[in-house]
């Protein structure tokens, strides 16, 4: 996972808004195992393209892609992309991917920590990963949860941080760590869950020069 946030830019991605929403769709497919995010890379429409054209691969956000590709005029118009990486947003969460989420989270987690927080053994996500056996439904949107919450984090966070955060006790919820909101039959839909998802987008930071 990317560990710095900083990236050049150029059009049409010199408007703070577009970078803002286009890097929060980025770091969100990076961390779902979608895309690898080139660190200190300059933000361009080819740049940007071709990582939207990866992310269409998994049947998601392919209208946006073509409509970046387009040029057409309304492009010139900064609320016109803004809109469109917003959906692109609202597509990554809603389309969980454990074909790729599984790697991209044992790659974070480790395979130890992800089974423990999911709630599985070890030698099952071995299985889920390898496509020895389907992800049930409850896993993925476990799993997804997983990947969506720690692309929030990847804004401040490396790896091993990203892991500590996982650990450590939190002011915000009055003295516990996030890994108890996490414990036993839990679902992302759930009041404990929201409020660490929560608190991990607000710790999401970037910096563009």
């Amino acid at each position: 996972m990317t560990k710095t946030n900083k990236y050049s830019t150029d059009e049409p991605f010199k408007n703070p808004e577009i970078i803002k929403s286009a890097y929060k769709a980025l770091i969100k497919a990076e961390s779902m195992g979608l895309v690898e995010l080139v660190p200190s890379k300059t933000l361009s429409r080819d740049s940007v393209l071709k990582y939207l054209l990866k992310i269409s691969k998994a049947g998601i956000g392919r209208q946006v892609a073509l409509q970046l590709q387009a040029r057409v005029p309304e492009q010139s118009d900064p609320s016109y992309l803004t809109d469109l990486f917003d959906k692109l947003n609202d597509a990554l969460e809603d389309s969980p991917v454990p074909e790729s989420e599984w790697h991209s989270m044992e790659k974070v987690l480790g395979a130890e920590f992800l089974a423990k927080i999911i709630g599985i053994a070890e030698v099952s996500l071995k299985r889920y990963r390898a496509g020895q056996r389907s992800t049930p439904e409850k896993i993925g949107a476990r799993l997804h949860f997983l990947a969506l919450l720690t692309g929030d984090l990847a804004g401040a966070y490396n790896d091993m941080g990203i892991r500590r955060w996982f650990q450590r006790p939190r002011t915000q919820l009055d003295g516990s760590t996030p890994m108890s909101f996490l414990a036993g039959d839990w679902d992302p839909a759930d009041s404990g869950p929201v409020k660490i998802r929560d608190l991990a987008r607000a710790a999401t930071s970037f910096s563009v020069t």
